[in-house]
């Protein structure tokens, strides 16, 4: 009930924000164990789920609520799975990561994974981190990239305001490319 609570809350903000939300359903698999989100997903343990098409396969509730993420994992991955349809898959990895981060409230989360980053900056170049959001292979670059999305996108709502930068991601869904949608 607390992840359909917190996706519950983030739908409402979308739907303020974005004026609307995905017509789909989006199916939600919350995982008995971190063994079984293992096994089913193929992924490790700081990933908190795995999207495919419309069926969100998450970390179990409990590991999420022990390690303090379950709100912010599932208000992100909802977000995550939304933006994607209304960018019909088309909006540069920067831009999707970032609103989820955004809307899902991830801040202090990036803040805190800081001190994984060893001698790295928290900036990285652009291209890196499109590159780094597209394959989500390395825990530290994976990280980094997001927490850039997100500064990225941040940026644009304090300089812009939130109804500007969700007209942009709506029209990156028809435009397909980021410079005509802007």
């Amino acid at each position: 009930m607390a992840v359909v609570k917190q996706m519950d809350q983030v739908a409402s903000q979308i739907q303020k924000s974005f004026g609307k939300l995905p017509p789909e359903k989006l199916v939600v698999v919350c995982a008995p164990d971190l063994e079984t989100f293992r096994t089913v997903t193929g992924r490790d343990w700081w990933h908190y789920s795995l999207i495919k098409s419309d069926t969100l396969s998450m970390q179990t509730p409990m590991t999420l609520y022990m390690r303090g993420l379950l709100q912010v994992a599932a208000r992100r991955e909802y977000s995550r799975w939304a933006l994607g349809h209304f960018t019909n898959g088309k909006a540069p990895q920067w831009v999707v990561w970032g609103m989820a981060g955004y809307l899902g409230n991830e801040r202090d989360v990036f803040r805190g994974q800081r001190k994984e980053y060893g001698k790295l900056t928290v900036r990285m170049e652009l291209a890196d981190v499109e590159k780094a959001l597209a394959s989500e292979s390395d825990r530290i670059e994976t990280r980094r990239a997001m927490y850039n999305a997100y500064l990225m996108v941040n940026e644009l709502v304090e300089k812009n305001g939130m109804p500007s930068v969700a007209a942009f991601i709506l029209a990156l869904g028809e435009e397909g490319n980021a410079d005509a949608a802007a």
